[in-house]
């Protein structure tokens, strides 16, 4: 006699191979959604890190730009800091100070607390003799820690030097105590805050003074560009990743149960009752789901930390964070393993009301029937998509809007996805004529069967629509985001080399544009100075724009160009200007602080396009005011010797040098990194998927073995048989590619609504190679299998149905 455990664990054994193929599922689904959470939660670290360090602690800036001549005041200051909203603040001043011989420094008056030193990094105490400088002002100056400079006519003491942030531009900077910079009678030209209800504060400050310059770290460009290229990659990948591993644990559950149904009703016909039939069930299903989440918590750990840093080493990526943070795992194998086992206990339930001798007719062919109030479900669903999509284009680059983007894409993606059988159910009795025509009775017969075998095995089939949809989705994302990231490095560039400015010195400008062309084999293209500003009106409300000096001869405009301006269309529609007027504005002077005048200049040119961000006019450097008050900020050139331009820049610290093949090597190897991410969570998707479809169709195969000796006897032929089986699995197939080809142009196409100026570049070569492989691997499969069923003596198929 055997117990229970003893009946049910022999009922695996006949059933070894659904079995081992469940705990695999579940195995490979907690690898791929706790790979996916890590992910996710490695690359919010990150961009926590990131963000803590260009701004620390810091939530909010308020205060009044450099210029404006307004300042916190002391009573100001002390009422934001008895907010009780606020956890800590910090005053900050600014001025443009002489350093030794570099003038116009960036110098910050700070306190020594523990916010102010958190934004800018810094450790020591900054006391009324000591001051803190960057390392490019260090270079720049040729001083180290514990040397003196003077600032102003006042001689300081260095006692730290802030090396440059990793990918932040090297800047001239120094900090000294903010006694020593703010205006007398106020607190300090902004303060730093930081607190936990940002709303609150910043709809305070803005009630206190309406003219406070309020900026929120969540509300900073790079900041939310970040967050939401991270969230829409990992939001979208996460959803398909999960429903692709849902279906298959369904589908292959499903074919588990199928398969001890006949031992199930034996057990029933023999006086097993319903609770040892559940009890059978539940000791099986227990073993499967416990054993497939403890296989899978190893199989993550083992991914993360040894699989990973071998893979960035074996493709030389960038260093990846293989942090495996055991809370969230233990949660999501918690989460995973309750969805289980509710879905075991409906097993249960359906498994005890099995009847003896009961036969399940497991190929049942249902048509797809679209009613009336299918139809009003589905048109409501798409309207709200609809709506979503349209009212997130309103503000595609904020946080709501795109989050609305993203949502409405989706929801609308699903809606096609539920109309496309019904569609494709009434193309193909439009065409199922010419099939036969053309390609001969089984494809008929394989395509006639195509709809019934959609709805029978509907999980499958929306498990390959899902992969392909991310196939599509993700290759086309990143391909898009390398082709943009080269579009803007093209157009960025121009040259082989830019040398930025750091410094703001007028002397230097001349003197290094002079013995550049002097070099031998060396071309400058474009020049472009510090920026400023502009009006053609003193009056109050007279508009602000700003301007660069340029070289004009770079924008086409030949001769004399020490008097002539090109603007842009947004300048001259403001002020109703045309080519060929002169024009005398008033530009802000950084000696005498105050706007001046420099002659009249004549319009040669308008742009459709600002080419660097909010600039409005382009004078020539050879123009006066160019060549007393505004520095050089950058110089693109091309050189064929970077040792002589080496040599060159030892003598001007304050320039720094890019090398565009450098910038290019960096954002590939960026997109390397993204692509191995993708490339890894989705071969793993396309082996499960595959052996799903695989076992899937087999067993369909199977179940049909009485349906296709029938066949035989009415004169198909073994070679037809074989023909009509690969004509089935490749109408199957191709169904399920097609419809995620669609799904995924149309979920990429909305998607990428929230970039509108980025381009969309899909990756066909691998969208081909991938589909192209799986129709020739399943192809090969059931072929064989095909062979090796039509090979069957007719006598036998007929004894052993």
């Amino acid at each position: 006699m055997f117990d229970l455990r003893a009946i049910a664990w022999k009922l695996c054994k006949a059933a070894k191979t659904h079995v081992i193929t469940s705990i695999s599922i579940i195995a490979v689904s907690i690898c791929l959604i706790v790979t996916m959470a890590t992910y996710i939660h490695n690359a919010k670290a990150t961009l926590d890190a990131n963000i803590d360090a260009m701004f620390g602690e810091m939530d909010i800036l308020a205060g009044y730009d450099y210029g404006q001549g307004q300042y916190v005041s002391s009573e100001l200051f002390e009422t934001v800091q008895e907010l009780p909203e606020v956890d800590a603040i910090s005053p900050v001043s600014l001025e443009m100070t002489d350093i030794n011989e570099l003038s116009n420094v960036y110098t910050l008056g700070v306190e020594n607390d523990a916010l102010v030193k958190s934004r800018y990094h810094f450790e020591q105490d900054v006391t009324d003799e000591t001051v803190i400088i960057s390392e490019l002002l260090a270079k720049t100056l040729t001083v180290t820690k514990g040397d003196s400079v003077t600032l102003n006519d006042k001689v300081y003491t260095v006692i730290e030097v802030l090396p440059t942030a990793m990918g932040a531009e090297p800047f001239n900077m120094a900090f000294v105590h903010n006694d020593e910079l703010k205006e007398s009678g106020f607190a300090a030209l902004f303060m730093l805050i930081q607190t936990d209800e940002v709303e609150t504060i910043a709809k305070a400050l803005h009630t206190f003074d309406s003219q406070l310059r309020i900026d929120i770290v969540n509300d900073y460009d790079f900041v939310k560009m970040n967050l939401l290229t991270l969230l829409i990659f990992v939001v979208v990948l996460s959803v398909f990743v999960i429903l692709i591993t849902a279906l298959l644990l369904l589908s292959t559950m499903q074919l588990l149960f199928t398969k001890l149904k006949e031992q199930l009703m034996i057990l029933r016909s023999l006086g097993a009752s319903t609770t040892q039939i559940a009890q059978l069930i539940r000791i099986q299903l227990v073993s499967i789901v416990a054993l497939g989440l403890i296989s899978g918590t190893m199989l993550s750990f083992v991914t993360i930390h040894f699989a990973l840093p071998q893979f960035i080493k074996w493709m030389q990526l960038p260093e990846a964070s293989t942090e495996f943070p055991i809370v969230l795992v233990l949660g999501i194998v918690f989460g995973i393993g309750l969805l289980l086992t509710g879905y075991m206990l409906m097993q249960v339930q359906k498994a005890t009301n099995i009847l003896p001798l009961q036969i399940v007719n497991d190929t049942e062919q249902r048509m797809f029937v679209l009613t009336k109030w299918k139809m009003i479900v589905v048109g409501i669903f798409a309207v709200m998509a609809l709506l979503l999509v349209l009212g997130g284009q309103l503000d595609p680059g904020g946080g709501t809007g795109a989050l609305q983007i993203l949502f409405g894409s989706l929801l609308l993606a699903l809606t096609v996805l539920y109309l496309i059988p019904f569609a494709f159910q009434w193309l193909l009795k439009g065409v199922l004529r010419p099939i036969r025509m053309i390609f001969g009775k089984e494809a008929y017969l394989a395509c006639q069967q195509l709809i019934p075998q959609i709805r029978v095995n509907i999980k499958i089939v929306l498990t390959l629509v899902g992969l392909v949809v991310i196939l599509v989705f993700g290759s086309s994302v990143l391909k898009s985001l390398q082709a943009n990231d080269l579009v803007y490095l093209e157009e960025r560039f121009e040259a082989q080399y830019i040398l930025t400015n750091s410094a703001s010195d007028i002397a230097v400008n001349s003197n290094i544009l002079t013995e550049l062309e002097q070099l031998p084999n060396t071309v400058v293209k474009r020049v472009r100075s510090y920026g400023n500003s502009l009006s053609l009106s003193l009056s109050a409300d007279g508009e602000i724009f700003n301007f660069f000096a340029v070289n004009l001869s770079a924008y086409g405009v030949e001769g004399a160009t020490e008097n002539k301006i090109v603007i842009t269309e947004k300048f001259a529609n403001a002020e109703n200007i045309a080519i060929g007027n002169f024009i005398t504005p008033y530009f802000y002077g950084y000696s005498s602080g105050f706007m001046q005048q420099q002659g009249a200049f004549e319009v040669v040119k308008i742009i459709g396009k600002e080419e660097y961000l909010n600039n409005h006019a382009y004078i020539d450097l050879s123009s006066e005011y160019a060549r007393n008050q505004l520095p050089l900020r950058e110089i693109k050139l091309d050189t064929v010797d970077r040792g002589q331009l080496d040599q060159l820049l030892s003598r001007y610290p304050m320039f720094h040098l890019i090398e565009k093949q450098e910038a290019i090597e960096q954002s590939n190897t960026m997109f390397y990194q993204r692509w191995s991410l993708f490339v890894g969570v989705f071969c793993v998707l396309l082996v499960t998927t595959t052996i799903g479809i695989i076992q899937t169709l087999m067993h369909l195969i199977y179940t049909n073995r009485a349906q296709y000796t029938i066949q035989r006897l009415l004169g198909l032929s073994p070679n037809g048989l074989v023909k009509y089986l690969c004509m089935q699995v490749l109408c199957f197939v191709l169904y399920g590619l097609v419809t995620g080809l669609l799904i995924g142009a149309l979920l990429t196409r909305l998607v990428a609504l929230i970039d509108k100026g980025g381009q969309i570049a899909f990756d066909f070569g691998t969208i081909g190679l991938v589909s192209a492989g799986l129709i020739f691997v399943l192809l090969i499969v059931f072929g064989l299998q095909g062979y090796m069923i039509s090979r069957r003596k007719l006598s036998e198929e007929m004894v052993e149905l």
